[in-house]
């Protein structure tokens, strides 16, 4: 099994990144400002690449919650806690309700962003799962939690040349990539990634003090149904950090009249944030 880092599964992340190159200065080449006159707090128009995880099906829908702290302040009239932004273009513009204000350009403030929204968010302990129906792209991006938190953040100096935040989004869960071939002892018509089920634990707290998350303590073993390419070849399931022992029955297949099993040849531990690669043979060549 290989492990790589999250980042650069693009096609099955949702990844927030500006479009601009240059956010070091405070002047762009037309001689205005990075800060906007109207004060406003805008969020960047960035690529999102929200799971592109069969070339036919883009998933351009998308929250995220944002806190601001701006500690520089002398009241909490620029503070704002969890207010909902919602993208429906993939990341080309990013609107919410009412208004965000920073207080000055020179204000320095804390950001905390996260993803998926949640009016029931917790500061303090938060808990969050994965779906066990991930059989669509919908799903499997609403089965993935991701955040991104800066400090001493000033927007005069901060902001990309479009007077907006690029916000980066990081993954915490795990992703897993399970690459199929088949024995010809299965027909063609017997392949279905609707009989495919992986055994895994959804389940984690994060705690947004030091930006980590952990295995939720009573999380049990769930049936995960994952999402299948169109030829059958590729699935992929968000799953939580976690070990899964030597000798577990870690998927399942049901191809025509027959049940095969994928036991762990040995004790597989999953990191918070990172994409693995599994690559499985179902059947026999008879």
């Amino acid at each position: 099994m290989k492990r790589y880092n999250y980042i650069i599964f693009a096609a099955t992340c949702l990844f927030l990144s500006s479009c601009q190159t240059d956010q070091t200065g405070n002047e762009i080449t037309n001689g205005g400002s990075n800060y906007p006159e109207d004060n406003i707090v805008r969020i960047s128009n960035s690529d999102v690449n929200i799971i592109k995880v069969k070339s036919e099906e883009e998933i351009t829908t998308a929250t995220l919650g944002l806190s601001i702290d701006c500690t520089s302040g002398e009241n909490d009239t620029y503070d704002y806690n969890n207010q909902e932004w919602i993208t429906t273009d993939g990341g080309g513009t990013w609107t919410t309700e009412t208004s965000m204000l920073w207080e000055s350009s020179s204000s320095i403030n804390n950001l905390f962003a996260y993803s998926p929204y949640d009016s029931d968010f917790d500061n303090s302990i938060y808990a969050f799962s994965a779906m066990t129906d991930q059989s669509t792209a919908e799903n499997i991006i609403s089965s993935d939690f991701f955040t991104y938190i800066t400090t001493d953040y000033t927007p005069g100096e901060s902001l990309d040349l479009g007077q907006a935040i690029a916000i980066e989004l990081k993954h915490k869960m795990v992703n897993l990539q399970i690459n199929l071939t088949y024995g010809n002892e299965i027909a063609d018509d017997e392949i279905s990634g609707d009989i495919i089920t992986v055994y895994a634990k959804t389940d984690i707290t994060y705690t947004k003090s030091n930006d980590a998350v952990a295995l939720k303590t009573d999380a049990t073993i769930n049936k995960i149904t994952p999402y299948t390419n169109t030829d059958n070849a590729t699935a992929q399931v968000i799953i939580a950090p976690q070990t899964i022992a030597s000798g577990s029955s870690f998927i399942k297949f049901i191809m025509g009249n027959k049940k095969y099993y994928f036991i762990t040849p040995e004790e597989y531990t999953f990191v918070s944030g990172n994409s693995y690669i599994l690559d499985v043979k179902v059947g026999n060549d008879i």
